[in-house]
């Protein structure tokens, strides 16, 4: 009789096993094997099809950078500049700021300066314009671009 107890209660906690052990039967969403780097992190999950992901904010120092994986908008056309160097004041240039478009640039000074040296660097992603001024003294000033945005003042 012991005997029979122990057998019902075996096949009881088999069967209680196997019941908590099934698995649905309905195909998986997503049947791609999770993959991991190889520091062992595992990404972050995809978002369902049909939505959208959030992307994070963009962040300041990403365009500072000339290759951010970002496409960049279109090469600003360089002004040719004037004749002869313009006569611009000290107070002019201080309020140039880095960063400042040609036309701000040319606002600022009265009107954009004369291209004293035009160049692009060895990838030949970056464009650099210098424009000079001259002052009542015959002192010369420069602002120099990059991309078509102040990167140098000096004067």
């Amino acid at each position: 009789m012991k005997m029979n107890k122990l057998y019902i209660g075996l096949l009881a906690l088999m069967l209680v096993g196997t019941a908590c052990s099934k698995q649905d039967t309905k195909p998986a969403q997503n049947t791609e094997p999770p993959v991991s780097s190889p520091s062992g992190i595992q990404p972050p999950a995809t978002a369902p099809s049909g939505t959208t992901p959030a992307t994070p904010p963009a962040n300041n120092a990403d365009a500072a950078k000339p290759d951010s994986g970002k496409s960049d908008p279109a090469p600003v056309e360089a002004p040719k500049g004037a004749k002869e160097q313009p006569i611009a004041t000290k107070d002019q240039l201080d309020t140039v700021e880095f960063g400042m478009t040609y036309d701000e640039v040319s606002k600022k000074m009265g009107q954009i300066g004369k291209l004293t040296q035009e160049s692009k660097d060895d990838s030949g992603l970056n464009t650099f314009q210098t424009y000079q001024y001259k002052t009542q003294d015959g002192k010369t000033m420069n602002v120099t671009f990059r991309n078509g945005k102040v990167l140098n003042k000096s004067g």
